[in-house]
């Protein structure tokens, strides 16, 4: 027996529009993504929702339990701003790759990072950060 059958023709079309929809907003959902990844001053726009959601699930459990949850978001954000150096050095013709892998680095270090060390830690990475943004800023234009 078919699952279809059972339908009448008004849900069959209705099912079928459907489809059809989804497989339109695939395609274009596809060329969105598409178009992000090839030009690179659009990267910054990639960040998954999925991560974003978790990270912000994490941040109120940790509210709840009474462990310091502003700490925990500013580590987020400060990761999320080392991912856009990173971007913005990619298009940047003034800075070498031995600058963007420094950063890289130092993203890779604070994503492994506990809470403690980061609370002991952060301010040298704040520093760090605004040390490429001044690059950036002074010798790239």
């Amino acid at each position: 027996m078919n699952i279809i059958s059972f339908l009448s023709t008004k849900t069959r079309i209705k099912l079928l529009k459907n489809f059809l929809q989804l497989i339109v907003w695939i395609i274009l959902l596809a060329f969105a993504y598409q178009y992000l990844l090839s030009h690179p001053a659009e990267k910054t726009s990639i960040v998954s929702g999925v991560q974003i959601l978790s990270q912000k699930a994490q941040i109120i459990f940790y509210g709840l339990i009474w462990w310091d949850s502003a700490l925990l978001d500013d580590k987020y954000k400060v990761e999320r701003s080392l991912k856009e150096l990173m971007n913005t050095m990619e298009t940047s013709k003034c800075l070498t790759m031995d600058d963007y892998n420094k950063v890289k680095e130092v993203l890779e270090t604070v994503k492994k990072m506990d809470n403690a060390l980061y609370k002991l830690k952060r301010f040298e990475i704040y520093n760090y950060m605004n040390v490429y943004m001044d690059k950036i800023n002074k010798e790239c234009k």
